[in-house]
């Protein structure tokens, strides 16, 4: 267990290497005492699928989550002495005795894992069920985070009032709890609803909010993640410097630890904003590379950087693109909205046919994966490129 919580710290540092290494630690110290099974065993397969489901890979994710299930379902609770209070046990002790709240954590873990491969109305039966533990036992924390996560699947079905409910529960009880990383992710949460309510004001308020709060904790996956989505709100507010400069720390970040999730939407991220940038420039006939990097970041704010032409920036959203959509452990929605992104460079550069293609593609799998806001953009396309 001691093994497992070192490498919890090197996971929140992005060093998944050396957190599988004391994991396999941990795993030698069961084996040499001859322990095959129980809540030790249990805890560290927990964390295999929580590395595994960073990395984008799905599969292993959830066949180490699902034997986790297994293990904590097995695992009789220990009764503790009784001038020993069980609320002031550390965790660890806590899952030695038989913790029953470790199975709704487990749960919950499926359900991202789930949500994150597409599968909403599955991954929100594994929240609800996961809630329901938390209750039971009144885990104040463990509350919080559900109903955050459980609002965050009902925002991507375009369920609002209940996105909006389940969010508002999470982000009171963080406040009172003082969990600052929680309240990093709900005002994140927020500001995507907001954005879906074409309120950029306040989503981009809301994302700045969430990413001065990351940074006090250090969470790379989460700046990356959400200097990407901030990049959106920045280049549809018509700041195409602030958005590159977004997107540009979201790919940094992301390449500096090695999540093929996050390199993935920082890419897409890419590609709309030089989509956006091939929208603001006049047609002109560009002269060299050389030319195109020198365009100053006072042109790209006023939206219209002289000296490029739009055909070259639309090449280049493609290659990103395409780069994105070719990278291992891609979330359901990042592929879609990738494709989406691929038809609108096809329709700008005349290629017609291929834009309905891919546009119909994205809008098939919107569907598949209850991605309903994500859906209305791809309809809305498909519009523009049947010339409504």
């Amino acid at each position: 267990m001691l093994w497992g919580e070192i490498g919890w710290t090197w996971r929140f540092t992005g060093d998944n290497a050396r957190a599988r290494e004391c994991c396999k630690r941990g795993e030698q110290v069961l084996r040499d005492a001859d322990i095959s099974r129980g809540p030790a065993w249990a805890r560290l397969r927990f964390q295999e699928g929580s590395l595994s489901w960073q990395e984008g890979n799905y599969e292993a994710a959830r066949r180490a989550i699902e034997e986790a299930l297994r293990l904590f379902e097995a695992t009789q609770p220990v009764t503790t002495a009784k001038d020993e209070d069980p609320a002031r046990l550390t965790r660890t002790r806590r899952t030695l005795f038989g913790d029953p709240v470790d199975l709704g954590r487990t749960y919950a873990l499926l359900g991202a894992v789930v949500n994150a491969s597409g599968q909403r109305t599955e991954a929100l039966a594994h929240m609800n069920r996961a809630l329901a533990i938390y209750e039971q036992y009144d885990r104040q924390r463990e509350i919080a985070h559900a109903c955050c996560n459980i609002g965050n699947i009902h925002l991507k079905k375009a369920e609002y009032a209940l996105a909006e409910t389940f969010l508002q529960r999470s982000l009171n009880l963080a406040e009172r709890i003082g969990d600052t990383p929680l309240l990093s992710v709900v005002f994140h949460n927020l500001g995507e609803l907001a954005a879906y309510s074409e309120n950029l004001l306040e989503a981009g308020t809301l994302y700045i909010r969430s990413l001065e709060l990351a940074e006090q904790f250090n969470d790379r996956e989460y700046l990356s993640l959400w200097n990407a989505d901030l990049a959106t709100i920045l280049q549809e507010q018509g700041n195409l410097a602030g958005a590159e400069e977004c997107v540009g720390r979201a790919l940094t970040i992301g390449r500096a630890i090695r999540n093929a999730p996050c390199i993935s939407v920082a890419l897409v991220a890419l590609g709309n904003l030089r989509i956006a940038q091939a929208r603001a420039v006049p047609q002109v006939q560009t002269t060299s590379d050389e030319t195109n990097r020198a365009i100053s970041t006072k042109q790209l704010n006023a939206g219209r950087p002289q000296g490029i032409a739009p055909t070259m920036l639309l090449t280049r959203a493609r290659k990103s693109l395409r780069h994105a959509l070719a990278l291992p452990g891609l979330e359901a929605e990042t592929r879609t909205r990738g494709r989406l992104a691929l038809a609108h460079v096809s329709l700008l550069l005349g290629e017609r046919e291929a834009a309905r293609q891919q546009a119909a593609q994205a809008m098939e799998e919107a569907q598949r994966y209850e991605l309903m806001g994500l859906l209305a953009r791809c309809e809305q396309l498909m519009r523009e490129i049947a010339g409504e």
